[in-house]
Protein backbone atom coordinates (compact mmCIF):
# COMPACT_ATOMS: atom_id res chain seq x y z
CA UNK A 1 0.00 0.00 0.00
CA UNK A 2 1.50 3.30 -0.72
CA UNK A 3 -0.08 4.95 1.94
CA UNK A 4 1.15 2.60 4.29
CA UNK A 5 3.53 4.12 7.16
CA UNK A 6 4.77 2.68 10.58
CA UNK A 7 4.91 4.27 14.10
CA UNK A 8 5.70 3.29 17.14
CA UNK A 9 3.45 4.13 20.05
CA UNK A 10 4.16 3.54 23.89
CA UNK A 11 1.73 0.55 23.13
CA UNK A 12 5.00 -1.17 20.85
CA UNK A 13 5.45 -1.35 17.29
CA UNK A 14 2.17 -0.57 15.13
CA UNK A 15 1.65 0.29 11.36
CA UNK A 16 0.06 3.42 10.51
CA UNK A 17 -2.55 3.70 7.19
CA UNK A 18 -3.14 6.89 5.33
CA UNK A 19 -6.29 6.39 3.27
CA UNK A 20 -7.52 8.50 0.53
CA UNK A 21 -10.91 8.07 1.44
CA UNK A 22 -10.35 9.04 5.33
CA UNK A 23 -7.73 12.10 4.60
CA UNK A 24 -8.05 13.55 7.90
CA UNK A 25 -7.88 10.52 10.01
CA UNK A 26 -4.92 8.13 10.93
CA UNK A 27 -6.13 4.21 10.67
CA UNK A 28 -3.91 2.30 13.34
CA UNK A 29 -3.34 -1.33 13.28
CA UNK A 30 -3.68 -3.21 16.70
CA UNK A 31 -1.50 -5.64 16.50
CA UNK A 32 2.06 -5.21 16.87
CA UNK A 33 3.50 -5.60 13.60
CA UNK A 34 6.94 -5.22 12.02
CA UNK A 35 8.37 -4.77 8.30
CA UNK A 36 9.07 -8.42 7.62
CA UNK A 37 5.73 -9.73 8.94
CA UNK A 38 2.39 -9.58 7.26
CA UNK A 39 -0.55 -6.85 7.94
CA UNK A 40 -3.70 -8.01 8.43
CA UNK A 41 -6.34 -4.85 7.51
CA UNK A 42 -8.49 -5.26 10.79
CA UNK A 43 -9.04 -4.06 14.32
CA UNK A 44 -8.69 -0.64 13.55
CA UNK A 45 -8.99 2.41 15.24
CA UNK A 46 -8.79 6.39 13.85
CA UNK A 47 -6.30 8.93 16.00
CA UNK A 48 -7.98 12.08 15.49
CA UNK A 49 -5.74 15.85 14.66
CA UNK A 50 -3.08 14.34 14.68
CA UNK A 51 0.03 17.37 14.12
CA UNK A 52 3.68 17.52 13.57
CA UNK A 53 5.23 19.49 16.33
CA UNK A 54 6.57 22.91 16.67
CA UNK A 55 11.02 22.14 16.93
CA UNK A 56 10.28 25.04 19.85
CA UNK A 57 8.02 23.08 21.47
CA UNK A 58 9.33 19.16 21.25
CA UNK A 59 11.94 20.56 22.92
CA UNK A 60 10.20 20.94 26.39
CA UNK A 61 11.22 18.58 28.58
CA UNK A 62 8.02 16.35 28.55
CA UNK A 63 8.40 15.89 24.96
CA UNK A 64 12.25 14.69 25.38
CA UNK A 65 11.39 12.18 27.91
CA UNK A 66 8.41 11.41 25.50
CA UNK A 67 10.95 10.76 22.34
CA UNK A 68 13.91 9.25 24.75
CA UNK A 69 11.71 6.65 25.40
CA UNK A 70 9.76 6.09 22.39
CA UNK A 71 13.49 5.31 20.62
CA UNK A 72 14.61 3.39 23.98
CA UNK A 73 11.45 0.93 23.58
CA UNK A 74 12.02 0.27 19.92
CA UNK A 75 16.30 -0.04 20.23
CA UNK A 76 14.95 -3.07 23.39
CA UNK A 77 12.77 -4.19 20.97
CA UNK A 78 12.48 -8.09 19.09
CA UNK A 79 11.80 -5.83 15.74
CA UNK A 80 13.88 -7.12 12.96
CA UNK A 81 13.81 -5.20 10.01
CA UNK A 82 14.69 -6.57 6.53
CA UNK A 83 17.78 -4.40 6.25
CA UNK A 84 20.86 -3.56 7.99
CA UNK A 85 22.71 0.03 8.14
CA UNK A 86 26.36 0.31 8.81
CA UNK A 87 26.33 4.30 8.66
CA UNK A 88 29.89 4.41 8.46
CA UNK A 89 30.49 2.32 6.00
CA UNK A 90 27.10 3.84 3.83
CA UNK A 91 29.12 7.11 3.90
CA UNK A 92 32.52 5.89 2.37
CA UNK A 93 30.28 4.03 -0.44
CA UNK A 94 27.91 7.15 -1.10
CA UNK A 95 31.44 9.35 -1.26
CA UNK A 96 33.00 6.84 -3.27
CA UNK A 97 30.01 6.85 -6.23
CA UNK A 98 30.30 10.49 -7.23
CA UNK A 99 33.57 11.69 -5.87
CA UNK A 100 35.65 10.68 -8.76
CA UNK A 101 32.73 11.87 -11.31
CA UNK A 102 32.81 15.59 -9.22
CA UNK A 103 36.14 16.13 -9.44
CA UNK A 104 36.08 15.36 -13.15
CA UNK A 105 33.26 17.40 -13.86
CA UNK A 106 34.35 20.21 -11.90
CA UNK A 107 33.06 23.19 -13.83
CA UNK A 108 31.78 26.93 -13.27
CA UNK A 109 28.50 25.54 -11.86
CA UNK A 110 30.14 23.14 -9.16
CA UNK A 111 32.47 25.77 -8.41
CA UNK A 112 29.19 28.05 -7.02
CA UNK A 113 28.37 25.20 -5.03
CA UNK A 114 31.74 23.89 -3.22
CA UNK A 115 34.97 25.54 -3.60
CA UNK A 116 38.29 23.03 -3.72
CA UNK A 117 39.19 23.95 0.08
CA UNK A 118 35.78 22.32 0.80
CA UNK A 119 36.37 19.39 -1.00
CA UNK A 120 39.63 19.20 1.14
CA UNK A 121 37.62 19.26 4.49
CA UNK A 122 35.53 16.53 2.91
CA UNK A 123 38.11 14.19 2.41
CA UNK A 124 39.63 14.89 6.07
CA UNK A 125 36.07 14.03 6.93
CA UNK A 126 36.35 10.89 5.29
CA UNK A 127 39.65 9.95 6.82
CA UNK A 128 37.74 10.64 10.33
CA UNK A 129 35.08 8.11 9.15
CA UNK A 130 37.33 5.58 8.18
CA UNK A 131 38.68 5.61 11.91
CA UNK A 132 35.16 5.11 13.06
CA UNK A 133 34.53 2.36 10.79
CA UNK A 134 37.67 0.37 11.94
CA UNK A 135 36.96 1.01 15.35
CA UNK A 136 33.14 -0.02 14.92
CA UNK A 137 34.13 -3.20 12.93
CA UNK A 138 36.82 -4.05 16.07
CA UNK A 139 33.60 -3.35 18.98
CA UNK A 140 31.38 -5.99 16.82
CA UNK A 141 28.47 -4.67 18.13
CA UNK A 142 24.79 -6.75 16.95
CA UNK A 143 22.60 -4.86 15.17
CA UNK A 144 19.38 -3.44 16.67
CA UNK A 145 16.43 -1.62 15.57
CA UNK A 146 16.48 1.72 14.27
CA UNK A 147 14.59 4.17 12.41
CA UNK A 148 17.27 6.21 11.26
CA UNK A 149 15.52 9.17 10.42
CA UNK A 150 14.38 10.42 13.92
CA UNK A 151 14.40 14.07 13.12
CA UNK A 152 11.90 16.35 15.26
CA UNK A 153 9.51 16.38 11.62
CA UNK A 154 8.84 12.81 12.16
CA UNK A 155 7.20 12.69 15.73
CA UNK A 156 3.90 14.05 15.93
CA UNK A 157 1.31 14.32 18.41
CA UNK A 158 -2.02 13.45 18.96
CA UNK A 159 -5.44 15.56 20.65
CA UNK A 160 -4.09 13.48 23.65
CA UNK A 161 -0.70 15.15 23.50
CA UNK A 162 0.13 11.96 23.00
CA UNK A 163 4.08 11.49 21.19
CA UNK A 164 3.96 9.15 17.87
CA UNK A 165 7.10 8.39 15.86
CA UNK A 166 6.44 8.21 12.36
CA UNK A 167 7.79 7.73 8.57
CA UNK A 168 9.81 4.20 8.35
CA UNK A 169 11.07 4.30 5.53
CA UNK A 170 15.10 3.73 6.55
CA UNK A 171 14.13 2.11 9.46
CA UNK A 172 17.22 -0.99 9.48
CA UNK A 173 19.14 -2.95 11.93
CA UNK A 174 21.98 -0.76 13.20
CA UNK A 175 23.76 1.11 15.92
CA UNK A 176 20.79 3.10 18.20
CA UNK A 177 23.25 5.55 18.97
CA UNK A 178 23.07 7.07 15.31
CA UNK A 179 19.58 7.41 16.01
CA UNK A 180 20.32 9.71 19.35
CA UNK A 181 23.01 11.96 17.63
CA UNK A 182 20.44 11.88 14.70
CA UNK A 183 18.05 13.54 16.89
CA UNK A 184 20.06 15.94 18.66
CA UNK A 185 22.19 17.23 16.04
CA UNK A 186 18.60 17.67 13.65
CA UNK A 187 16.66 19.51 16.60
CA UNK A 188 20.36 21.53 17.84
CA UNK A 189 19.85 20.40 21.61
CA UNK A 190 21.30 22.58 23.76
CA UNK A 191 23.57 21.56 26.64
CA UNK A 192 21.10 21.05 28.83
CA UNK A 193 18.39 19.66 26.70
CA UNK A 194 21.14 17.45 25.38
CA UNK A 195 21.57 15.66 28.89
CA UNK A 196 18.06 15.63 29.74
CA UNK A 197 17.34 13.71 26.66
CA UNK A 198 20.62 11.55 27.43
CA UNK A 199 19.81 11.02 31.14
CA UNK A 200 16.01 9.81 30.38
CA UNK A 201 17.57 7.32 27.95
CA UNK A 202 20.28 6.12 29.38
CA UNK A 203 19.98 7.29 32.98
CA UNK A 204 22.09 9.80 35.72
CA UNK A 205 25.43 8.20 35.11
CA UNK A 206 25.27 8.19 31.05
CA UNK A 207 28.67 9.45 30.84
CA UNK A 208 29.91 6.55 32.15
CA UNK A 209 27.86 3.93 29.89
CA UNK A 210 30.26 2.79 27.31
CA UNK A 211 27.84 3.42 24.80
CA UNK A 212 27.73 7.25 25.10
CA UNK A 213 31.27 6.81 23.27
CA UNK A 214 29.39 5.53 20.55
CA UNK A 215 27.30 8.42 20.77
CA UNK A 216 29.82 11.19 20.69
CA UNK A 217 31.15 9.18 17.43
CA UNK A 218 27.90 9.21 15.77
CA UNK A 219 27.40 12.81 16.20
CA UNK A 220 29.90 14.41 12.75
CA UNK A 221 28.84 10.76 11.65
CA UNK A 222 25.08 12.10 10.88
CA UNK A 223 26.43 15.74 9.86
CA UNK A 224 28.75 13.51 7.24
CA UNK A 225 25.75 11.70 5.97
CA UNK A 226 23.51 14.70 5.50
CA UNK A 227 26.26 16.69 3.26
CA UNK A 228 27.51 13.75 1.37
CA UNK A 229 23.45 13.57 0.74
CA UNK A 230 23.47 17.56 -0.29
CA UNK A 231 27.10 16.52 -2.71
CA UNK A 232 25.34 13.84 -4.17
CA UNK A 233 21.91 16.03 -5.41
CA UNK A 234 24.67 18.28 -6.93
CA UNK A 235 26.25 15.24 -8.65
CA UNK A 236 22.83 13.99 -9.92
CA UNK A 237 22.53 17.97 -10.83
CA UNK A 238 19.12 17.37 -8.79
CA UNK A 239 16.99 21.12 -9.19
CA UNK A 240 14.20 20.18 -6.79
CA UNK A 241 16.87 22.44 -4.36
CA UNK A 242 17.31 25.88 -5.55
CA UNK A 243 21.36 26.39 -6.12
CA UNK A 244 21.65 29.09 -3.88
CA UNK A 245 19.78 26.85 -0.85
CA UNK A 246 22.00 24.10 -1.62
CA UNK A 247 24.92 26.11 -1.21
CA UNK A 248 24.48 27.18 1.85
CA UNK A 249 23.40 23.68 3.02
CA UNK A 250 26.54 22.47 2.31
CA UNK A 251 28.65 25.12 4.03
CA UNK A 252 26.47 24.47 7.06
CA UNK A 253 27.22 21.10 6.86
CA UNK A 254 30.86 21.44 6.22
CA UNK A 255 30.98 23.75 9.41
CA UNK A 256 29.29 21.62 11.58
CA UNK A 257 31.57 18.40 10.50
CA UNK A 258 34.44 20.22 11.14
CA UNK A 259 33.53 21.51 14.76
CA UNK A 260 32.30 17.65 15.47
CA UNK A 261 35.38 15.92 14.24
CA UNK A 262 38.27 18.74 15.45
CA UNK A 263 36.46 18.46 19.02
CA UNK A 264 38.27 17.05 22.56
CA UNK A 265 35.19 15.07 22.76
CA UNK A 266 35.17 13.12 19.85
CA UNK A 267 38.65 12.34 19.96
CA UNK A 268 38.30 11.46 23.25
CA UNK A 269 35.39 9.03 22.35
CA UNK A 270 37.53 7.29 19.37
CA UNK A 271 40.48 6.79 22.34
CA UNK A 272 37.95 5.43 25.05
CA UNK A 273 36.36 3.08 22.27
CA UNK A 274 39.85 1.85 21.02
CA UNK A 275 40.28 0.25 24.72
CA UNK A 276 37.42 -1.73 24.95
Amino acid sequence: CPYEKIILTSEGLQIINFRKHAPKKTLVAQDLVFFNQVMQDHQIAYLHQMHSIDISILLRQNYLVAIANLLKKLHGSDANFITQTNVFLRNKKLYANFANALADIYDEYLQEQITREQFADIEFFLQCNDKSLKIHEQLALKPQPCHMDPSHKNFLIDSQDKVYLSDWEFASMGDPMFDLANFATSSYLDADQEQHFLQTYFGANYKRNPAYYRYLVQKPTVVLWKLLWYLEQVYLDNKYIADAELKYRIAIRIQEANTFYLSEAFNYALEQLKKN
